[in-house]
């Protein structure tokens, strides 16, 4: 029997969902890019440590990307353009995905705050967030991704040459990669993260290197906000605390200084438990009978 490395399904106008059991395959390529392909994308139904390139580009897939693809340890490239896939880029995708050496999330609906855990990425060398809606300022640390300082690419697997129809876009104009992503030359890749075009149409971005500045209100929002949350957090307990002890001393210090009423409450415990007792030893005597009659 011949191992299944790689399943290559593109550009077939395929429609409909993602089969569930593809999950499951030992592949390592898995291209479904340029297709028909619609609705939310499927979640795992376990880990998959073999997976190494997975192309769902240029399809229709929407909602958000299922968490189990944290599963997905070890690939190292990940494209998802083209689609209307929703919500915040998962931060997930920094500290799982430590082996990636592409990530393209191109043209979706993505919102939020680029996070800062795809700075963990340390091999990076192609990352694309042009056309979503993305807010806030970009992140320092991309300056620190050591995979774009690199004089070439290179493909996790001489087998798979060949493989990966992946589109890049720079300076505006898409690219694709018919062979695989082995360059001689592209020493200035970190350079690509000071082009504004990167970040195309995510109009909410602002600082370097966009000609956009940051007010001090966008810079400082966060800060803000955990300010300003510190002082209800203390309000909160002492909240609870105040509750606590008016609640405790208020029955406890009657009972204490009541005597009358601390009488009261024992008797009133005593001819209840009596009542349950009562209750209980008929329940079992009716039970017994009902037995010995059968």
């Amino acid at each position: 029997m011949v191992d299944l490395y790689v399943l290559d399904l593109s550009k077939n106008g395929l429609t409909g969902k993602i089969p569930k059991c593809l999950w499951n395959m030992s592949l390592y390529v898995m291209l479904l890019s340029s297709n028909r392909l619609s609705g939310a994308i499927p979640s795992p139904l376990g880990p998959n440590l073999s997976l190494r390139w997975l192309l769902l580009n240029n399809n229709n897939f929407n909602g958000e990307l299922p968490g189990a693809f944290r599963y997905f340890r070890l690939l190292t490239v990940f494209d998802i353009g083209e689609n209307k896939i929703s919500g915040n880029i998962p931060k997930w995708i920094g500290k799982k995905f430590t082996s990636l050496i592409a990530l393209r999330l191109h043209k979706n609906n993505f919102t939020g705050r680029i996070p800062h855990s795809l700075c963990k990425c340390s091999d990076l060398q192609i990352l694309d967030l042009a056309h979503n809606n993305l807010t806030g300022s970009i992140p320092h640390c991309f300056g620190e991704l050591n995979g774009m300082k690199k004089k070439s690419f290179y493909t996790f697997d001489s087998r798979f040459s060949g493989y990966g129809n992946m589109t890049q876009v720079i300076k505006g104009v898409a690219l694709e990669y018919t062979k695989t992503l082995q360059t001689n030359s592209k020493g200035n890749q970190l350079q690509t993260l000071t082009d504004p075009l990167m970040y195309a149409d995510n109009p909410y971005l602002c600082g370097a290197p966009l000609p956009k500045e940051c007010s001090p209100h966008e810079n400082t929002s966060k800060n803000k906000d955990e300010n300003t949350n510190e002082p209800n957090k203390v309000w909160f307990y002492l909240d609870i605390a105040c509750g606590f002890a008016t609640g405790f001393w208020g029955i406890i210090g009657v009972l204490l200084f009541k005597k009358e009423w601390r009488h009261k409450l024992f008797m009133f415990c005593e001819v209840a438990m009596d009542k349950i007792y009562v209750v209980v030893a008929v329940r079992v005597l009716k039970m017994k009978r009902g037995r010995e009659a059968a």
